[in-house]
């Protein structure tokens, strides 16, 4: 069941899995960087006692599977439900109180943070990629808002090419010392891969106008993202 795809092309579809209806992508390298994979589920044979309380599976307390972790609980403790953007399940699904705890917060990041970044914001940009690499060039920075994998720059007269998040190494929050002699944020550093592996430096820095706050909130859902990311691949390696 294709969905109506948007200026990006990204097709999406229903699949029905052991777990619920989700949306995915056609096109697998299309797939949000955020996204997770369904978990494997324990097979109900290999488990006898609920792997929360321990008390015994019977006929009256069956086995129900967390939809997050794949592992087996009773229906008590099982019996939070939340929508879990990171499987695309299209209805709330239930979580065992450990996933019910980590989906919650990051749920926010979806609801809020996401939503931040793919609104954009407009900063002074400095590029390894630009001739003169002092050359502050005014783009608004948005991340794709079908995928969620490209950073885009829109400018007036310049160009810069999209980034691959999943190429992103390293952010660092760039500050200064106010008059009180505490930090305050100025804007953000990325260094990435760009498509021919070689590495690359690219600073985001807020203007000094009625721009700045969005900005600021824009590096904040940045660092958010990364952070998400990060620990989805120190995950997966481990």
């Amino acid at each position: 069941m294709p969905m109506a795809s948007n200026s990006e092309a990204v097709q999406k579809e229903l699949r029905k899995s052991k777990s619920g209806l989700r949306i995915l992508a056609r096109v697998d390298s299309h797939s949000s960087p955020f996204l997770l994979d369904e978990p494997h589920w324990v097979p109900d044979n290999e488990v006898n006692n609920c792997q929360k309380c321990n008390k015994t599976f019977n006929f009256t307390n069956r086995k129900h599977h967390c939809r997050r972790c794949g592992q087996i609980f009773c229906g008590k403790d099982v019996s939070h439900k939340l929508p879990l953007p990171r499987l695309s399940f299209v209805d709330p699904v239930r979580l065992c109180q450990l996933c019910f705890g980590v989906t919650k917060k990051e749920n926010e990041f979806f609801d809020k943070h996401l939503k931040t970044l793919t609104s954009g914001a407009a900063f002074n940009v400095v590029s390894t990629l630009h001739s003169d690499q002092n050359d502050e060039r005014e783009f608004v920075c948005k991340l794709a808002p079908s995928s969620q994998r490209y950073i885009e720059f829109q400018g007036n007269s310049h160009f810069h090419d999209k980034i691959d998040i999943t190429s992103i190494i390293k952010v660092q929050l760039l500050t200064v010392n106010s008059d009180a002699g505490n930090p305050v944020a100025t804007g953000m550093t990325l260094v990435y891969s760009d498509l021919s592996h070689t590495q690359q430096t690219i600073t985001f820095k807020a203007k000094s106008d009625s721009s700045r706050k969005t900005a600021m909130v824009w590096i904040a859902a940045m660092q958010k993202a990364m952070k998400l990311l990060f620990e989805g691949k120190s995950s997966s390696e481990n």
